[in-house]
């Protein structure tokens, strides 16, 4: 079947009109939802709290520079001993807290 050039313009060009007007209306229907709502959020008295340490906690140093120096220290004079078993023990606590949690 042949289609005569004429026609099959028209078509693409009803069918091109169409898809820009619905696009321009869905554009239109977009900007109207986004500007007559607003979304609001209130945070509780806790929230609030909580936010504001962990910002505290955030601009605090990680590492406690003191005690960091004193190990060093003793460590560069040969007097930082430490205890295996205490170590192990530290290290079987914190899994034993892990598997609770």
């Amino acid at each position: 079947m042949i289609v005569p050039s004429n026609k099959l313009q028209k078509v693409l060009q009803t069918y091109y009109k169409t898809k820009i007007e619905d696009k321009t209306s869905i554009q239109k229907k977009a900007s109207v939802k986004t500007d007559s709502k607003q979304d609001k959020v209130e945070l509780s008295k806790e929230a609030k709290e909580f936010m504001l340490a962990m910002e505290i906690i955030s601009k605090s140093d990680d590492i406690r520079k003191g005690k960091v120096d004193e190990i060093k220290k003793r460590i560069e004079q040969g007097t930082y001993n430490i205890e295996g078993e205490k170590v192990a023990e530290k290290i079987l606590d914190g899994i034993s807290v892990d598997e609770l949690i």
